[in-house]
């Protein structure tokens, strides 16, 4: 294609770190932006134009192939249906929805229209992530262990549970290509702030393979972390989702409660950003009319997942 790929994204700050990513590359343009408020975009943006109507993105349709929803979850399925119905591919934030009916019917209505839809959990395009998931896969995965947190940012309209473990188990998920045979969840700690909520939040999975997880995510940490550790026959595999060094191969004897503490082999991985992976394969896919949609099929397994573990909190 002789002319840049273009994108429409709506979203804030999550948005902007789109708008940057595109900005990298030629073969990529953003050509209008909707967000909340009718802001100027930040330098070297403030050139591309905003609205505070997202609905305004189809006025210009000739202008655009794909939109980047990139809104809070709760908008996220009436986005996707206006713009499906003007037929346009989508890239949509984790997670898909917050209700997994309307992403069971989401899935249903892209099977019977032939819409590219893809689902951005960005931990998965990581390129530490794709290398451990190579290695792992090829060793047979025993055990996985996540964790992830920070202090805050505590939100007004959504819980930690649907904010932070998407990522998690999409890559639980991802890595035991399975559906768990059960899904055990606890909450640890829970408060209503005036800002939003505060919550700890762990979920177990077992799989007919063998695979056993746990996940545990908290916006009451006292650090930022995001950290995955794989057990396999031959070895442990530790992705630093914030680290320089993102990937390390430590003894598979290494204790459990060490395999985010412990030193071991620094393994290279490509010099390329989570975003940047994404949108290469988004574009390439929406080049070839790729409508297998294999992100959203696992998105919608995450919200199916997130659902049953809201289930069992709201019970306990």
């Amino acid at each position: 294609m002789s002319r840049p790929f273009r994108f429409g994204i709506i979203g804030g700050r999550w948005g902007v770190n789109f708008l940057r990513t595109i900005a990298r590359r030629p073969e990529w343009t953003a050509t209008v932006v909707a967000r909340a408020r009718a802001l100027p975009l930040p330098e070297p943006f403030h050139e591309v134009p905003v609205t505070i109507d997202w609905r305004d993105l189809v006025r210009n349709r000739e202008e655009l192939d794909a939109i980047i929803i990139a809104s809070p979850p709760a908008t996220h399925i009436e986005m996707a249906r206006f713009f499906m119905a003007h037929g346009l591919p989508l890239l949509i934030e984790k997670p898909l929805c917050l209700d997994a009916d309307e992403a069971l019917r989401l899935q249903q209505q892209t099977a019977e229209t032939g819409a590219i839809v893809w689902v951005d959990h960005t931990h998965l395009f990581h390129p530490a992530y794709r290398k451990l998931k190579a290695l792992a896969q090829g060793e047979h995965i025993v055990r996985i262990r996540s964790k992830a947190g920070n202090h805050g940012p505590l939100r007004p309209d959504v819980v930690p549970l649907w904010d932070w473990m998407p990522h998690d188990l999409a890559m639980m998920l991802d890595l035991a290509d399975a559906v768990p045979d059960d899904l055990l969840a606890r909450q640890l700690a829970f408060r209503h702030e005036r800002e939003g909520y505060a919550q700890t939040v762990e979920i177990e999975l077992k799989f007919t393979s063998g695979i056993s997880t746990y996940s545990r995510v908290s916006n009451l940490d006292p650090a930022k972390s995001r950290l995955l550790a794989v057990r396999t026959e031959q070895a442990v595999y530790r992705y630093d989702g914030l680290a320089m060094h993102s990937l390390t191969r430590l003894d598979p004897n290494t204790p459990e409660s060490e395999w985010f503490t412990a030193s071991g082999e620094v393994l290279p991985v490509p010099p390329i950003t989570p975003l940047e992976n994404l949108l290469e394969e988004f574009t390439t896919a929406v080049h070839a009319g790729d409508t297998a949609n294999r992100s959203l099929d696992l998105g919608v397994r995450v919200v199916e997942g997130l659902a049953r573990a809201d289930r069992q909190i709201q019970k306990a």
